[in-house]
Parts: structure tokens; sequence; C-alpha cells
């Protein structure tokens, strides 16, 4: 996935503040997930449904990973939360764009047509 304009300028960075991540899948209660952040276009990405591998033809465009738990389901709920706590994971870009993949790092069953949203905050340095 990419996050557009994550830089004021070509090559420019900044510094993520929190990550929240937000999904309709209820089986993912109390999941781990790892997201990735490139600072380029990742390449031999794994496909959706398939286990996930790291390709060392991405390693210089890997950037850093961040690790999130979400939380448990609540009663009635249809939906399940999860946030870091502040962070300062500095990042730079190669344009002005990062890009990120997702990895969940629980067993769980999928829903079909089950959404998994990513909100990440960053203060733009340039």
């Amino acid at each position: 996935f990419e996050l557009a304009s994550m830089s004021t300028a070509a090559g420019g960075g900044g510094f993520i503040t929190k990550l929240k991540v937000e999904t309709n899948i209820t089986a993912m209660a109390n999941a781990t997930l790892r997201i990735y952040f490139f600072r380029d276009t990742p390449t031999s990405i794994t496909a959706d449904n398939v286990a996930m591998t790291i390709a060392y033809a991405n390693s210089s465009k890997r950037s850093f990973y961040i690790d999130i738990t979400l939380d448990p389901l609540v009663t009635g709920s249809d939906t399940i939360f999860g946030q870091t706590l502040d962070l300062s994971t500095e990042y730079a870009c190669l344009a002005t764009s990062m890009y990120f993949t997702v990895q969940t790092n629980s067993a769980f069953t999928p829903t079909t047509g089950g959404k998994i949203k990513v909100i990440v905050s960053a203060l733009k340095v340039n």
C-alpha cells in the first residue's frame, strides 16, 4: 500500500508518531500484526492469503517494521481496534511516498470481504 506525500520533497522524511489499525475481522481479536515500511516501491511482494516471505531484493527499500496487537473483542461489537503507544520512528522516502505491507503474526480464520484499515500519523520534517 502507498502512503502518498509522506515528505515535502524527494528524499525527505520525518517521524511516524502513532500507528492505528482497525478491522471488521472479529476473529483477529488479540492478534498481532507486523507492518513493514518501505522507502520505495517494494518488489517481490507476497500475494494475499499466501504465507509471508521476506525478500532480500527489498533490503535497500525496507526501512523498519512496527508490531501492533489488536484489542480483545468487546461483546456485541463488529470491529476491533489497536494502536501503538506514542512513537518517534524516523523514516526517509526515496521520492515523497512510503509503502507498507501487513503481515499477520497470529493464526485466525479470515472473514470473506474482511477489511483491515491502517492509519499512520506522521510528522514531516522535509
